[in-house]
């Protein structure tokens, strides 16, 4: 195996992965050497730190420019690019309390040798063309090892205690230094001698000694507020948890004052932890791990990808923890395969690219809900340190057009003195003068989108094209338009993450917003104070359906969907978002949703798409709200597939081939009758006709976990959406 930099793990992962659902900070992956590792909080990654420090110092030299002074700055320092998209980043803003957030940054393009464990023809990279001071190490994403605990020749020590034995080691081996102590090896079993070693691209030699590798344990403690333990070993085995009960690991001694513990294998044993021991050598202590599986225990609160990663080769590290309660509840921890689906489970969020010119009318209080988070939050830091502070002198001071674009991110189109006045109003008197319709949530920044597809026929601008197909006489009953869409841009960024079971949130009886369980954020510091997040840009094509309004509004009542929304679930259930979702949009949330699935299935026969390379992006309104019913299928670079598939199917001479097809494909399936028939099936029995054989896609593809399914409702004979186009 080759020997690697100790501080270095030499693994690629794609940046878009980087801030997904399943491998962004905090989540434990495998890398090239088969050890785990866990991601670092961004706060640990050198270009962000230092694109934070350029914002700092700005921020203190000429706050009125602070933005696009960094801008220039990052970009001409660090070789770095920010995102465009204002839209974006003042939702994230006022939904996610991010009240400080003023630039996306793109996240570096790297590809490491595989030997020396640099960035290939870095000389040629963009970057260091860019910035000639640049240093490929500070564009590697950090990451540290877990769990902690390794074995070798059935020592179980952690890695902090691996280093010290082969840092002795290298004092009486001038054959071995400390960085070849990567990946982590035993210090006491030699596999070969007085090896050479080509140590760089200039043909350079060292002698060396190669020693065996550890083998890392894959066994942690994880809680649904996303906290991550190592197992205390010397405390597990000198304790019997009869009482079935958490265990407070806290009030648990060691099994004696120094453990030496070994990790031993049973050969004549079933496999499984019935097979495996764990003893002290010390003491004597021993204990088989039967029945681990179910051992829960009070959360400690451990944040390990907050570790600090650099300083000395065996420098002593101080876990990052903080009170782990929800509800006035500890935490419980239970544990978990490292390798298991339920170790991470992340929180993202993207955005369609939408330039501001092409805002729809009636979102001006979007803007004043932006400036206005904007402003309270200013005022509060402020007040912090000056409590004589009045709010009218605070605003008169402050709070000019400069300070609206430059520090808030507000477009400057429409900041006129009317809308100077009216935050100033609503600054003043929250109670009295706020709007009615200043809510910004996800579904009025989906509207947003919507509005815009369907109030343009035609748009070619930078990250947004798009042209409307004259629709075949046999589609207007059930749409309004569709649209071409040759290119579009997807923004990504990663909030947060759980453990155990994905967070969930919903609104109580008093339209509160609640969580299911905390979260921890991706960063280090206060919500408030984050002015940086990584983000991903994706360009690529679609279509846009956009229902007929008429028809859905006269869609015949399905009982069998009535009786999904009727169901009644609990807060605390996993199951209460979506089932909440379901019953604001109705019956047509099953004929949209279904709709795209069957769409997407089709375009894989037709264009050669496996629905993994596909999405949907779903428009529909919820009671009460502003009408919105329409679906984006899209594909995005990188993706599987030829660009422009999409919009070659889209086509007015095809578009309603497409359509039929995808229709009569959801007619039979291998399931029926069991599927066509089903009362509810999947996940919380959340979808009626629908399965694995006739509508479900990839995960990656469905934004809603694949429920809210029903192909009955769009193709039954009787009250089928779509009733008369397959006939």
């Amino acid at each position: 195996m080759s020997i690697l930099i100790e501080n270095q793990n030499n693994f690629g992962m794609d940046k878009y992965k980087l801030l997904s659902s399943t491998s962004g900070v905090g989540s434990i992956v495998a890398n090239k050497t088969g050890n785990f590792i866990l991601i670092s909080s961004i706060d640990k990654w050198p270009f962000i730190k230092q694109a934070i420090d350029i914002i700092k110092n700005e921020r203190e030299i000429n706050r009125a420019t602070a933005l696009e002074e960094s801008k220039k700055i990052i970009n001409v320092s660090l070789g770095l690019t920010s995102i465009d998209d204002s839209r974006f980043i003042g939702f994230l803003r006022s939904s996610e309390n991010l009240s400080e957030l003023l630039l996306l940054l793109s996240i570096p393009e790297m590809e490491l040798d595989d030997i020396f464990n640099t960035a290939n023809d870095w000389k040629n990279h963009p970057i260091k063309k860019l910035s000639l001071n640049a240093q490929s190490i500070d564009y590697m994403i950090q990451a540290s090892y877990f769990p902690k605990w390794f074995i070798g020749n059935k020592d179980l020590k952690t890695i902090d205690e691996w280093r010290k034995d082969w840092k002795k080691l290298v004092e009486n081996n001038q054959n071995v230094k400390t960085s070849h102590f990567a990946p982590p090896r035993n210090p006491k079993s030699l596999k070969k001698a007085n090896v050479e070693r080509k140590i760089d691209v200039d043909g350079n030699y060292e002698i060396m000694d190669i020693y065996n590798e550890l083998t890392q344990t894959n066994l942690a403690l994880i809680c649904e507020n996303g906290h991550l333990m190592d197992i205390p070993w010397s405390k597990y085995i000198n304790y019997n948890n009869i009482s079935g009960k958490p265990i407070d690991f806290s009030t648990i001694n060691h099994c004696c004052t120094n453990p030496v513990l070994k990790w031993t294998e049973a050969t004549n044993k079933a496999e499984g932890f019935e097979n495996v021991y764990v003893e002290c050598k010390s003491c004597g202590t021993k204990k088989n791990l039967a029945g681990i599986s179910s051992l829960t225990c009070l959360c400690t609160g451990n944040k390990p990808w907050q570790l600090k990663i650099d300083g000395g080769f065996d420098e002593a590290r101080t876990m990052p923890s903080e009170n782990c309660t929800f509800n006035n509840n500890q935490g419980i921890m239970h544990l978990s395969l490292v390798t298991a689906n339920r170790m991470y489970y992340g929180s993202s969020k993207n955005s369609l690219y939408i330039p501001l010119k092409l805002k729809p009318e009636g979102f001006e209080n979007q803007e004043l809900v932006k400036a206005l988070k904007f402003c309270e939050a200013s005022f509060k830091r402020i007040m912090e340190r000056n409590q004589s502070l009045k709010k009218e002198s605070w605003f008169e001071n402050k709070v000019d057009e400069d300070f609206l674009i430059d520090s808030a991110g507000i477009d400057s189109e429409i900041i006129t003195e009317d809308f100077i006045s009216k935050l100033k109003l609503i600054f003043f008197d929250m109670d009295d003068n706020i709007p009615q319709d200043i809510e910004y949530d996800d579904e009025n920044y989906r509207l947003f989108e919507y509005k815009c597809f369907i109030g343009s026929n035609n748009v070619n601008e930078n990250g947004l094209r798009f042209n409307e197909i004259d629709l075949p006489g046999n589609l207007v009953n059930y749409f309004s338009s569709i649209k071409q869409v040759t290119e579009l841009k997807v923004t990504q960024v990663q909030l947060s993450f759980n453990r155990n079971r994905p967070m969930t949130s919903y609104k109580d009886t008093n339209g509160a917003v609640k969580k299911s369980s905390n979260s921890q954020r991706i960063f280090e510091g206060k919500d408030q104070e984050q002015f940086i997040l990584p983000a991903v840009e994706n360009y690529g094509e679609g279509i846009f359906l956009q229902f007929n309004e008429e028809a859905i509004y006269n869609l015949l009542k399905d009982q069998r969907i009535q009786n999904i929304l009727d169901r009644n679930l609990s807060q605390q259930d996993q199951g209460f978002n979506i089932s909440e979702i379901l019953k604001g949009c109705g019956q047509k949330y099953f004929v949209i949703h279904s709709f795209a699935h069957l769409l997407m299935r089709e375009l894989e026969f037709t264009c050669g798409y496996p629905t993994a390379s596909l999405k949907e992006r779903l428009y529909i309104s919820s009671a009460g709200k502003e009408f919105m019913a329409g679906v984006l299928i899209y594909t995005t670079e990188g993706s599987e597939g030829s660009m422009g598939g999409l919009v070659s199917q889209s086509s007015e001479h095809k578009i309603f081939n497409l359509i039929k097809k995808a229709l009569l494909r959801g007619v039979d399936c291998s399931s029926d009758p069991l599927c066509w028939e089903s009362e509810g099936q999947g996940l919380f029995g959340f979808n009626l006709a629908s399965c694995f054989s006739c509508s479900l896609v990839a995960e990656t593809a469905c934004e809603a976990m694949n429920l809210g399914l029903d192909r009955r409702v769009l193709v039954d004979e009787e009250f089928g959406y779509f009733k008369n186009l397959i006939q």
